[in-house]
């Protein structure tokens, strides 16, 4: 394994982690505040603010290890997403082994969408714990080599656990508005996207570089972006902050803010004709 993959394994690991701390922190910090406001006027300020950091540590834990966990099945339900069935997919089984056991990277649970969009997403919080999702579309309209190409940059995500964060952000974002400090919450889950060259961009364009490193044949990849940059934008549904997940952002739905997304297909593919 090379230093600078084991450095980007590193770095998102800590991100993701951090990215926990943080909401657990927001979302615990005004059940501390009451707790210790309560205690304090009932049995003295020392009790009161001891009561006050183990609620505030102990709603931040729960709440942070409960939005990890949804984080996953949440994603994979506003997908739409289905178990590929190894009868039906089997090209789709066969390419993700053939290209883990090439990366070294477990075989993630394969999942299929219903949509005519060409598109796909790799989401979870480890390598053995992710989930690669493609669309109907996509497996109709790509050729083997095209596929095994978009396959590659979706698992060049796992393997370098940059999806454990992106999913985190997600989850937080997921759970703004329903919870105490949900919004502070969101500025933690949002920094990873900063401006520009942001984080979106800077991981679509380190997939993409990863999985033509992985397959050896960049012109595979490079003909799949060019087939989803005039394909529909899609899958319906998904809300936006999912779509930093997604090979091709969805389009936002009614009354959703656009999201902020990877690097423009555009610069994608012409970066992968200067190989």
């Amino acid at each position: 394994m090379s230093a600078t993959l084991t450095s980007q394994m590193d770095v998102n690991r800590h991100l993701a982690r951090r990215l926990l701390v943080v909401f657990g922190a927001a979302t615990g910090g005004p059940i501390a505040v009451v707790a210790a406001l309560v205690v304090g006027l009932l049995a003295g300020w020392p009790v009161g603010v001891a009561a006050g950091v183990v609620a505030g540590a102990v709603t931040g834990m729960v709440t942070a290890r409960r939005a990890a966990a949804g984080a996953l099945p949440r994603v994979l339900a506003e997908a739409g997403a289905r178990d590929a069935s190894l009868a039906l997919h089997a090209r789709y089984h066969n390419l993700v082994e053939g290209l883990c056991v090439a990366g070294g990277v477990p075989k993630p649970r394969l999942y299929v969408a219903q949509d005519d969009a060409l598109n796909s997403m790799a989401a979870g919080l480890a390598p053995n714990r992710a989930a690669l999702v493609v669309t109907t579309g996509l497996l109709d309209a790509l050729s083997r080599i095209e596929l095994e190409g978009v396959l590659a940059h979706e698992l060049s995500h796992i393997r370098s656990w940059d999806i454990a964060p992106a999913t985190v952000a997600s989850a937080v974002a997921g759970v703004v508005g329903t919870m105490p400090g949900g919004r502070a919450a969101l500025a933690a889950a949002g920094a990873w996207r900063s401006s520009p060259p942001s984080r979106a961009s800077r991981r679509e364009v380190a997939a993409d570089l990863a999985g033509v490193a992985l397959t050896r044949y960049p012109p595979g990849l490079l003909a799949a972006l060019e087939k989803v940059q005039v394909g529909p934008a899609g899958p319906a549904g998904v809300p936006a902050r999912d779509a930093h997940l997604w090979l091709r952002p969805p389009e936002a739905r009614v009354g959703e803010p656009a999201a902020v997304g990877p690097a423009p297909l555009a610069q994608r593919i012409e970066t992968l004709r200067e190989l």
